[in-house]
């Protein structure tokens, strides 16, 4: 006699309801057959993900389990919701592509393009070096172009939300382990469930509560729980810090987050290239690398009105990839990204060195 386990017999006990919003070439059995144990390939606060494959030609999907051990709570019905309203409504290249939900009383499935290569966090960042299925460690390096690459990747997929979807929607919780990347290392946005829309472009909300990753926060989000889409441009310029150094975004070697080790290393006058990755820069890149260093820097302002608009940043990492694989007709193209800082702890940094953001273009 087989006999389900408790959390699986919640969707025998009740009926499960199946919404697509896309073409689907698998079933509602198919999925919830594949929920084992076996196929975790992580977990997080709410809940498991699996890897299913769904059909005899290899086809796989990510699903993600929210749920408890009772009827579902306030907060995870939230977040389920959040990213069934967003994610089943928006499409775009660089945004992960919701392909149904399944929910019962007791349980929420979505069901995800499953991407081959995991989170950006396991190739940058050496302890997590781990293949997501076989748990064998991953020695390979992340070349520059492909973090070039990825963060312009990523970068389109804010631009994208903030600009160009019916209401701006904002994500408040971009990080490296937030950004999935396919079998050619594309990425794409993931984890809606904080997300939100504004009611027009640039206005502040009010959350009722700080949510997010430490380390990616933005200062004012953490004071004043106001929210706009300069959030997002402080948390993607903590990933551009992780893609230049290979430094985790909050790293308990170090006595600060990031952002503001970046922040310090150039207020002290050190060489920009000290800071960055040795894994990846050379001769034929550090200038690259540099550049998007100091883009990190002006993402991670204090003040959110000397950030860049996710366009700006956009603009700068495309310049960036042109310097990178044009080697003939050699310029120099300058960006004006934001004034400086003059209310904030770094005010002390001199404006010569930030007032201009170059990038070589060929």
């Amino acid at each position: 006699m087989i006999r389900a386990s408790r959390k699986n017999r919640d969707w025998y006990d009740s009926t499960p309801k199946l919404t697509s919003f896309q073409r689907l070439n698998f079933t509602e059995s198919n999925i919830l057959s594949g929920l084992k144990e076996l196929n975790v390939i992580g977990s997080g606060g709410s809940g498991k993900v699996y890897r299913i494959d769904v059909n005899p030609s290899g086809d796989a999907v990510a699903v993600k389990r929210i749920s408890n051990n009772r009827k579902l709570d306030e907060k995870l019905e939230k977040q389920f919701v959040a990213e069934v309203e967003i994610l089943g409504n928006i499409k775009h290249l660089h945004i992960i592509k919701l392909l149904c939900c399944i929910s019962c009383e007791n349980s929420k499935l979505l069901v995800y393009e499953f991407m081959e290569n995991s989170s950006l966090d396991h190739w940058l960042h050496k302890k997590k070096r781990l293949s997501p299925i076989s748990g064998v460690a991953n020695n390979m390096i992340l070349e520059w172009p492909k973090r070039l690459q990825i963060a312009i990747g990523a970068a389109k997929g804010l631009c994208y939300m903030h600009n160009d979807c019916s209401l701006p929607i904002i994500h408040r919780d971009v990080k490296s382990s937030n950004i999935l990347l396919d079998s050619k290392f594309n990425a794409k946005i993931a984890d809606f469930g904080l997300a939100r829309m504004l009611a027009k472009p640039g206005e502040a909300v009010s959350m009722t509560s700080v949510v997010g990753s430490f380390g990616y926060l933005a200062p004012e989000y953490a004071r004043t729980t106001r929210v706009n889409e300069k959030i997002d441009v402080y948390s993607f310029g903590v990933v551009l810090l992780e893609l230049t150094t290979g430094k985790e975004a909050n790293d308990e070697d170090e006595d600060m987050c990031l952002a503001d080790w970046a922040w310090r290393h150039m207020q002290d006058g050190k060489p920009i290239s000290d800071a960055l990755d040795e894994e990846v820069k050379d001769e034929s890149n550090v200038d690259e690398i540099s550049n998007v260093f100091k883009l990190g820097i002006f993402c991670t302002a204090t003040l959110p009105s000397t950030r860049p608009t996710m366009k700006e940043v956009l603009q700068v990492l495309l310049k960036c990839s042109d310097s990178l694989y044009n080697v003939e007709n050699k310029s120099r193209h300058k960006f004006d990204v934001v004034p400086l800082l003059e209310n904030s702890k770094y005010e002390e940094m001199p404006r010569s060195d930030f007032h201009v953001l170059e990038c070589n273009t060929y």
